[in-house]
């Protein structure tokens, strides 16, 4: 497994440059040994109006 900073980290979602897939979008962070991912799905878009953030580390993911 992985090595992990267990201390406290800090990331601004807002601050990301977006990564566009049609009308989803995503903003990733990557910390010490976690990525941090937001996906928005904007009008139109199946689920529109939704925000969802995901926290991986390796192949371990928690939504």
């Amino acid at each position: 497994m992985p090595s992990f900073n267990p201390a406290m980290q800090k990331a601004t979602l807002a601050e990301l440059p977006d990564d566009p897939h049609g009308l989803i979008s995503k903003r990733t962070a990557e910390l010490d040994g976690v990525a941090v991912t937001q996906v928005t799905f904007h009008r139109g878009a199946r689920w529109s109006n939704c925000t969802f953030v995901e926290f991986s580390r390796g192949n371990d993911y928690y939504a």
